[in-house]
């Protein structure tokens, strides 16, 4: 009888408690945050077994830093970091940026772009064998990470990686001891000689070029298996680094560079873009018709703004409105302006 009193009673003292969940009709209780983790569950999975897979034809080889590129440095830079970050957090009993801190590097960094960008090197390429190594020794100190969070999978996927690949390490660089279980195995540790501020420069203007051509050809709803021509306006130095990372730009945006360099005219009806200093010019997107008609449109709608939001500055409502919605309301005007400007 005691036994049930004190459940009934919980029960009764929890009903008012907020739970990250929602009742469904069907009186299953779920929740975003479940979703979340299921996914990334999910992306774990099948990350780490494309990656055991190519693994298992190749073979392990000797260092070779001089062959390492900008993306094989940035990630190394990104796990040092993200190793940083995580003994941080820990030592701060914050779990929550803990967790965040190995779900960006593990989803963004690693599944997201570097294993995007090496999938040719895999495949084939020259640098098959060292690009092995980097992502042995990332999965590698990417399980151990993520296992205090994740404890199951990252323990299944670690014996599957230890059938292929017993050795993951990067002699004098990212020590991984094996051992037989997740559980037992060592915390990685941080090497600040592995961090590379240039590299992370680099690679972070690299991905807003990609990423603003990938914008572009969602803009002008271009089939993603459709390569597109590509010409680029970059000063000097950004010129140099498209040049040299031309391949990764062409495969992860599906181009095909035609022009780089600091004084380029635009090609005719090309879709235009910015990033990272850059003037991304798309060939033969444009139909001059149909431009001038979006053009046209895009300016009424911005004089229609700019009209109310003139109508709204009275002196009574700048006097009597909150600083922060003047300002914000001027802001806004200044871009309207500013758009204008451009459009003419």
């Amino acid at each position: 009888m005691r036994l049930r009193f004190t459940l009934t009673q919980m029960a009764t003292e929890t009903q008012d408690v907020r739970l990250p969940v929602k009742k469904l009709a069907d009186g299953r209780n779920t929740s975003e945050k479940f979703d979340v983790g299921r996914n990334f569950a999910n992306k774990l999975w099948n990350a780490s077994r494309f990656a055991i897979a190519n693994l298992a034809s190749i073979a392990a080889e000797d260092v070779d830093e001089k062959s390492w590129t900008i993306p094989d440095r940035w990630i190394l830079s990104r796990l040092m970091r993200t190793i940083q970050e995580a003994d941080a957090a820990l030592s701060a009993y914050r779990f929550d940026l803990y967790a965040k801190a190995c779900y960006d590097f593990f989803w963004r960094d690693l599944c997201d772009w570097y294993i995007e960008a090496i999938k040719p090197e895999l495949k084939d390429g020259p640098r098959r064998g060292q690009v092995g190594n980097i992502l042995a020794a990332t999965l590698d100190n990417s399980l151990r990470l993520l296992h205090p969070m994740v404890p199951f999978i990252t323990e299944t996927i670690w014996q599957n990686l230890n059938q292929i690949r017993p050795q993951r390490g990067l002699e004098g660089r990212i020590e991984a001891p094996s051992s037989d279980l997740l559980i037992k195995a060592k915390w990685p540790e941080f090497n600040d000689d592995l961090t590379s501020e240039g590299a992370e420069h680099v690679f972070t203007q690299l991905q807003g070029l990609i990423v603003a051509i990938r914008n572009i050809r969602n803009e002008y709803k271009i089939d993603p298996r459709t390569p597109i021509s590509i010409s680029i306006a970059a000063p000097g130095d950004a010129s140099r680094q498209i040049l040299a990372n031309k391949s990764l730009i062409e495969n992860l945006a599906t181009c095909k560079l035609a022009e780089v360099k600091a004084d380029l005219s635009p090609p005719p009806n090309s879709a235009r873009g910015t990033a990272s200093g850059c003037d991304i010019f798309a060939h033969n997107l444009i139909d001059t018709a149909t431009q001038d008609q979006r053009l046209t449109k895009r300016r009424d709608e911005l004089i229609k703004q700019r009209a109310a939001l003139k109508g709204r500055m009275t002196e009574t409502y700048i006097a009597k409105a909150p600083p922060q919605l003047v300002k914000q309301t001027q802001d806004q005007l200044a871009e309207i302006e500013a758009e204008l400007s451009r459009l003419s």
